[in-house]
């Protein structure tokens, strides 16, 4: 058995897996764990969560170590710094994680899914922050019809999902009648259908009754060349334990969509090339603007919740400059930044979180 000298990269199975393996392991850059750790004196083992066992926290559990070129198995004592970079969405992962933290391992982030009607109860209880938040409600067939009565659209989405999957739109027409867009549960293909005055079809009812959903009013987001955009915003601690804002870049819905989800088909685009866009706005100020208020929600947020430490933000820009919180994202898809070629920011928000598990390693509590 190996000396509990490491840190651990907690995965999801699969990509446990395909690293085992040799293959790739898609989006999650593995390399720059490895360099990040490395700058921070740190040596990493990787993990997937059916290896570790609750109740037994010093026994040796199986990992898989960097060895040349090439990922080992080995059996090594649990790290006691664990970074958690998997999605277990089933309760009793959610026990067993907790039941590991409990027993004295620091594992950041804890959970990396949260429930989005949930983040709004609780960060609507700031009196700086709520003027920041879309008004949002529980997605029953009578809160849709009554505000239907009041907004001209409306975005209807899973409580807890990720990357835009299953979201909805209703919205009025210029002759005034309403319709439905959604993606077809057999083809995935988006589909429209237009309503009977304000009836809602049958499907939505019955896809309403089989999962939690919030609807908030479609915001008016501003544009970047025609398209609506957001802002993904990486929120982390450092080696100081405090939080910071990281990086920011655009995501920007393709012609003619509403998501500005890359995996649904969205393009980015750098903040400078947001601003060129916008003559108008003083980018400096926005930017900080932007950078203060996901600071201010990170910092409300782990307050109320255990193990935040690494997040990614979406925020809105109307028009006018407003700002708007769209959601919080505790497993950030980091490769956005990569995507919009700024390469040293997508490195930097793999190295805050080492820098983060530096700081838990050496014995610190965050102030």
């Amino acid at each position: 058995m190996t000396h509990n000298r490491y840190v651990g990269i907690l995965l999801n199975a699969s990509v446990y897996d395909r690293l085992s393996r040799g293959r790739s392991t898609g989006h999650e850059q593995i390399a720059f764990y490895e360099e990040a750790a490395a700058a921070h004196g740190l040596t990493l083992c990787y993990l997937k969560l059916s290896n570790l066992k609750p109740g037994r926290p010093k026994l040796p559990v199986p990992a898989l170590v960097r060895q040349g070129g090439r990922y080992a198995r080995r059996v090594v004592e649990t790290p006691a710094v664990i970074h958690n970079r998997s999605i277990h969405l089933d309760s009793r992962s959610r026990i067993r994680l907790e039941a590991l933290s409990r027993e004295g391992t620091e594992i950041f982030n804890l959970h990396t899914r949260y429930d989005k009607l949930m983040l709004h109860r609780i960060l609507e209880q700031s009196p700086d922050i709520r003027p920041h938040l879309p008004l949002t409600e529980p997605a029953r067939p009578e809160v849709l019809q009554r505000l239907m009565r009041e907004y001209p659209a409306l975005i209807v989405k899973p409580s807890n999902g990720s990357v835009g999957q299953g979201i909805m739109l209703l919205s009025i027409t210029e002759q005034g009648k309403w319709r439905w867009k959604y993606r077809s549960a057999k083809t995935g293909a988006w589909r429209t259908q237009h309503l009977t005055g304000a009836q809602l079809p049958g499907e939505l009812i019955r896809r309403l009754r089989k999962r939690s959903f919030l609807v908030q009013y479609f915001l008016p987001l501003a544009k970047f060349q025609r398209c609506p955009f957001d802002i993904r915003v990486s929120v982390q601690k450092n080696e100081s334990g405090l939080w910071q804002t990281t990086g920011m870049v655009a995501k920007v819905a393709r012609t003619g969509a509403f998501l500005t989800n890359v995996a649904q088909g969205g393009k980015v685009a750098t903040m400078d090339q947001v601003f060129a866009d916008h003559p108008g706005w003083n980018g400096t100020e926005i930017q900080e603007r932007i950078s203060r208020l996901s600071v201010q929600i990170a910092e409300f947020m782990d307050a109320r919740l255990t193990g935040l430490a690494d997040l990614g933000l979406d925020m809105g820009i109307m028009e006018d400059g407003h700002l708007i919180f769209i959601e919080a994202n505790g497993r950030d898809q980091r490769y956005s930044f990569g995507e919009a070629g700024m390469r040293e920011v997508w490195k930097a928000v793999y190295r805050n979180p080492m820098g983060y598990a530096r700081f838990l390693k050496d014995g610190y509590k965050t102030p």
